[in-house]
């Protein structure tokens, strides 16, 4: 029988069918807010929900409304 060590195992969410305008890598979405986002839901009032990812190739970062 074989022992899995859980706290080695990490699970990103990739969203399927979106991908990296630069270099076509695949989006996993990330969980820190930036400035932008933060003001874009105060103004709004919670309305528009803003979503960001990041490119598992080259690390950039994308904001999806």
């Amino acid at each position: 029988m074989a022992i899995i060590d859980t706290d080695k195992i990490i699970i990103n969410k990739t969203i399927i069918g979106i991908t990296c305008n630069v270099c076509g890598g695949n989006l996993k979405s990330r969980e820190k807010k930036k400035l932008a986002q933060k003001v874009i839901n105060v103004v709004t009032l919670g309305k528009v929900n803003m979503l960001q990812y990041e490119c598992e190739n080259c690390k950039r970062h994308f904001l999806l409304m």
